[in-house]
């Protein structure tokens, strides 16, 4: 058994379900924080969700209005 550990595990970051490890051979890396800072939110959180939304409706709205010509064409008769 070694004296001392080969690798630390770091603190979990928010939005991270995964384990993170650092191994411990060369000491404390140069320009790293322990911590580094927490992820940016996703773009979804900022506004384009809204719009993804409004873009599902339209969609449906047209889906409907096909489906509802391709019926109401399947129900004339043809000449």
């Amino acid at each position: 058994s070694r004296p001392e550990p080969l690798a630390k595990r770091l603190p979990r970051r928010p939005g991270e379900k995964e384990p993170r490890y650092r191994h411990l051979l060369a000491g404390d890396p140069v320009g790293e924080q322990a911590s580094d800072p927490p992820p940016s939110d996703p773009p979804a959180a900022t506004g384009e969700l809204e719009d993804l939304q409004a873009r599902v409706s339209e969609l449906e709205a047209r889906v409907a209005h096909l489906e509802g010509a391709k019926d109401g064409a399947a129900e004339s008769p043809s000449a």
